[in-house]
């Protein structure tokens, strides 16, 4: 194989492995907090010694090869396991980033020195063949200096501008890469692969805007570059982009109809829309063209994972352990899947065999640390969680993990400045309001306007709201945005003091916005300085009536309001949801009135059994309704939902049925809680033993009706 196929073929491979490497991992721009640091992401010395044996066969590796999208696997794919951890850490919120290394002073005058003498075509084509030697040998450094001798002599050389661009990035030196792939430019604007590979060096530096710049220029030079759509779509992924992302990998496809990594790109994108059932059949469609292909395979098992088809879901790794026993991504999702099938001891050793074979494989160290919590044993998911925050300190995800250790055990000063790691986590919603200054308690706000806006759920605005009164406090003009279920309740609590807006109404100019849930940070908020307890709402006193009428007599000698269940798509519900039959041993102690909308299956048959069980769930409107039938209630039981915050926030007695990994507010090891002072906490003492706790809180009642 002649030098310049050879060098065809390295430029082409490179260009192909980063496509299929990046897109398993995506890159998250670190928007805030977190410092910008770059990976070394692209081909190892291993892979550039398959790739020299690929070429001295004559042979160009081909797009379709099975294994362009191996690398890289020890780092994470699906982290998020449960509500502990809110951010759904699929495919790739993981890396790390090298510090830039610029050429040094002492070398740069080394390399000029050099220059006096112009070399021959003949010596300049044998230097280039010595550094394309240990180029592809992965022998990296000794490959640069060939490379920077070269150019030192005939600066003008395009294919060892090019080439060093290529060690360069593959090293982890981003800067220096970034200024070789420029000097290509200048010698060749008309080469779109030189634009496309600025733009890796440009993500790698975090000037993300700009390489899609570059990779929009690449795209001008030819509108069909496959590789330029292929980088454009993974970026636009990283900024949660997906729409823009989706239409990309349309493009590569339309190009490429055979590339199994365009397909899996497209599969995951769809996956983060939600279309799940579209993600399977991109990733179905990958595997008939390459069916070992072992990061399509990581994709499709998270997608089913997310499908809640955890069986499928571990089908699918087990494929990938058969090809690969010691793929640490694979074990990594296996143990997801396990979490989600409640085989924790299995899902334990799936993560502590991922790092065994990676001590620095942080996601597994999270992930052990949620299946930790879950299972009660906080001492031991807190090492966990400190590790993984040593191995990847600006890494959102393990902020975020060791700010709810921190907020579970009444450590606010670090937790609520771990908190803002949500912001950079792909599962939250972007930040509304972005061109608004945010503000977190620095500025003076007398006589400013300021719009606090929720973020999260229902049960998170009811708790935060009273944040709102602190505001208006301080000389600001408030206006709190709300969900619409939210609006009227909200509104007559805080009449005269803040306006409240549901989302999505009209809201005028402000001079700060933030979000509700940022309000305990920007108030320095301890477990003393808990704002408003032990209530700040206030049920309308017509709808009380209105109520009163409607509920008639007494039928016994207390009411007793109840919800089993809340919302089936949030994450954790499988764990916080009981089965409404599982309370009825409660009718014993009081007139049990159910207060919930929404029923689940088998909820009919427990009412039509026990007839005696009031279901006014159908009848309620707003949340002002509700307010008004809980205050016309002596007690609520309620499982960790919205519930439970309004009865709290109404100052109405409250016991709440806890999972033993209950959500951070609820801390730990307490049966009372700071926020909200009329709540008993009721926890089980096992992973899905309803039975014995609904018994304690018989016991409770049977106690109260002793005194």
């Amino acid at each position: 194989m002649s030098a310049y196929a050879q060098r065809q073929a390295l430029w082409h491979f490179y260009l192909v492995e980063s496509n299929s490497k990046e897109f398993e991992k995506p890159v998250r721009v670190r928007r805030r907090s977190c410092d910008r640091r770059c990976t070394r992401p692209s081909i190892s010395p291993q892979d550039a010694a398959r790739a020299a044996t690929v070429w001295t066969s004559g042979r160009l590796p081909e797009y379709e090869q099975p294994h362009r999208y191996r690398r890289g696997s020890s780092k994470p794919h699906t982290f998020a396991i449960s509500n502990t951890c809110r951010e759904p850490m699929d495919n790739g919120d993981q890396f790390a980033f090298a510090d830039c290394c610029p050429m040094s002073e002492g070398s740069a005058r080394r390399t000029e020195s050099s220059a006096h003498t112009e070399p021959t075509p003949h010596d300049a084509r044998e230097a280039l063949e010595e550094a394309l030697r240990l180029h592809t040998q992965g022998d990296f450094d000794a490959a640069q200096v060939r490379y920077d001798a070269l150019l030192a002599r005939q600066p003008d050389h395009l294919e060892a501008a090019q080439l060093s661009g290529l060690c360069l990035l593959t090293a982890g030196h981003a800067e220096r890469a970034a200024a070789r792939f420029r000097r290509a430019i200048e010698l060749d604007p008309r080469r779109p692969i030189a634009h496309v590979k600025l733009g890796l060096a440009l993500k790698m530096l975090g000037q993300v805007e700009d390489a899609l710049i570059a990779f929009d220029r690449a795209l001008a030079i030819d509108p069909r570059y496959f590789e330029a759509w292929m980088e454009r779509g993974i970026t636009q992924a990283a900024l949660d982009r997906p729409v823009n992302a989706l239409a990309c990998f349309d493009h590569a496809i339309s190009i490429e109809p055979a590339h199994p990594g365009a397909m899996s790109n497209r599969g995951d994108t769809l996956r983060r829309l939600g279309r799940i059932e579209e993600a399977l059949a991109c990733f179905d469609h990958a595997l008939a063209i390459d069916p070992g292909n072992v990061d399509v395979l990581l994709n499709r098992s998270t997608a089913l994972r997310d499908a809640r088809r955890n069986l499928e879901a571990l089908d699918c790794v087990e494929r990938i352990l058969a090809i690969d026993p010691s793929n640490t991504a694979a074990l990594n999702n296996q143990g997801n899947a396990r979490v989600n099938l409640r085989r924790y001891d299995d899902a334990i050793e799936s993560f502590t065999r991922a790092i065994d074979l990676d001590p620095g494989f942080a996601g597994a160290w999270i992930n052990l640390a949620n299946t930790l919590v879950t299972i009660g044993r906080h001492d031991e998911a807190r090492v966990a969680s400190d590790r993984a925050l040593a191995l990847a300190p600006n890494w959102p995800s393990a902020l975020w993990n060791a700010g709810l250790h921190d907020l579970r055990t009444g450590r606010y000063a670090t937790g609520w400045e771990r908190y803002e790691a949500r912001w950079q986590m792909s599962g939250f919603s972007l930040r509304r309001y972005k061109d608004i200054p945010l503000w977190l308690g620095k500025e003076d706000l007398r006589g400013k306007r300021i719009l606090l806006w929720h973020e999260q759920g229902l049960g998170d605005t009811i708790h935060f709201c009273r944040y709102a009164i602190m505001v208006a406090a301080l000389g600001a003009r408030v206006v709190l945005e709300v969900q619409a279920s939210l609006k009227t309740l909200i509104a007559s609590s805080f009449k005269g003091m803040i306006d409240v807006v549901a989302h999505g109404d009209r809201v005028p100019s402000f001079d700060f916005a933030t979000p509700l849930m940022s309000l305990p940070l920007a108030f320095a908020t301890t477990a003393s300085t808990i704002p408003f307890a032990p209530s700040y709402l206030k049920a309308d006193p017509v709808r009380i009536e209105a109520w009163r009428a409607r509920l008639g007599p007494m039928r016994a000698r207390r009411r007793i309001g109840i919800a089993c269940a809340g919302n089936p798509k949030h994450k954790g519900d499988a764990h916080r949801s009981v089965d409404l039959g599982l309370l009825v041993p409660l009718a014993q102690y009081g007139e049990l009135i159910i207060v919930q909308k929404d029923r689940r299956r088998g909820d009919q048959a427990t009412l039509d059994a026990h007839p005696g069980i009031v279901n006014v769930g159908p009848s309620l409107g707003d949340f002002s309704d509700t307010a008004a039938l809980v205050a016309q209630l002596d007690l609520v039981i309620s499982v960790d939902t919205s519930l439970a915050h309004l009865a709290g926030a109404l100052g109405k007695p409250v016991w709440v049925l806890l999972p033993p990994h209950s959500d951070w507010r609820w801390e730990l090891g307490r049966d009372d809680n700071p926020w909200y002072p009329s709540a008993r906490l009721f926890r089980q003492r096992t992973v899905g033993a309803w039975g014995e706790l609904v018994t304690r809180v018989c016991d409770a009642l049977a106690a109260l009706d002793a005194e």
